[in-house]
């Protein structure tokens, strides 16, 4: 069964709660103004939006609203998103699951668009919410502390960030398999702040286990395994290493050249840094 959009770390998805017996600390059970509303995966999420989602294809509101966001049309997503969570609050109210993943697609949509304190705000009060409703290491409640440390390394709260991190990483290490995605993209996100930082020897140890790790599950040509490359060069790079920066980074823009289109992002940021490092050294 799943929620409806909810997403984890790094876009990946998480698996949903269930509606009754929510495991974890502090777990009690999650009130609704209309129980008998509540009804198991799609067919809960079809029939909210069936009586009340607008138009005639509103059952899918939520994937056209990710389309939306992942096409870079984040006024229209944000507008769906905020159509989803007013659906959701009014059937289920604000206290239950469907309607706290609803606040955090709606949260990640305005911090995409630039809209950093609505998002903080949002996303702060979402993980409040889970923690006293779900408990603290329910999966939900986990992801929503992955996204605000996102949101406040997007904002300059860089320690708070890290915090929140750590903590991400202490619960997902001890809830999930030790490989798992959600587990290697926190140890990224947490990487990537402890540079931010300045604690760029833990920073780079962190990432080269992180990129071990993608290379040995997914292959070195995983999406994800590329991304990791790029950004343990970028560490050395930081820490005054050039030549391992370089090497790292053409052997990442080889494998990204043969997998993308030319005018791919991660290409056009490799090649960047790149010539970045090279007119330094000329």
């Amino acid at each position: 069964m799943g929620l409806p959009g909810h997403r984890g770390p790094s876009r990946h998805r998480a698996t949903e709660p269930e509606t009754a017996g929510v495991a974890g600390p502090a777990a009690r059970p999650l009130p609704s103004r209309r129980p008998h509303l509540l009804l198991s995966g799609s067919c809960l999420r079809a029939d909210l939006c069936r009586r009340h989602l607008p138009g005639p294809q509103g059952h899918s509101v939520c994937n056209l609203a990710r389309a939306y966001e992942s096409g870079g049309q984040l006024s229209e997503a944000i507008q769906l998103y905020e159509t989803t969570l007013a659906g959701f609050d009014d059937v289920l109210g604000g206290d239950h699951p469907y309607t706290l993943a609803s606040r955090q697609n709606l949260a990640v949509a305005y911090q995409a668009a630039g809209r950093l304190d609505e998002a903080v705000r949002l996303l702060e009060a979402v993980l409040i919410e889970s923690e006293r409703l779900l408990g603290l290491e329910y999966p939900q409640t986990v992801d929503g502390r992955h996204n605000l440390a996102h949101a406040y390394h997007a904002s300059g709260r860089v320690d708070e960030a890290i915090e929140l991190y750590e903590a991400t990483l202490t619960s997902r290490e001890r809830l999930l398999d030790p490989d798992h995605p959600h587990i290697l993209s926190t140890r990224n996100s947490l990487a990537v702040a402890y540079q931010a930082g300045g604690r760029i020897d833990e920073a780079i140890r962190l990432h080269e286990a992180t990129l071990r790790t993608w290379e040995r599950t997914m292959g070195a040509e995983h999406s994800d395994a590329l991304t990791s490359g790029h950004n343990l060069a970028a560490a050395y790079e930081a820490a005054g290493r050039l030549d391992e920066a370089i090497r790292l980074y053409e052997a990442t823009l080889v494998k990204c050249e043969r997998l993308f289109e030319p005018d791919h992002a991660l290409i056009r940021s490799v090649r960047t840094k790149l010539e970045r490092i090279r007119s330094r050294l000329k």
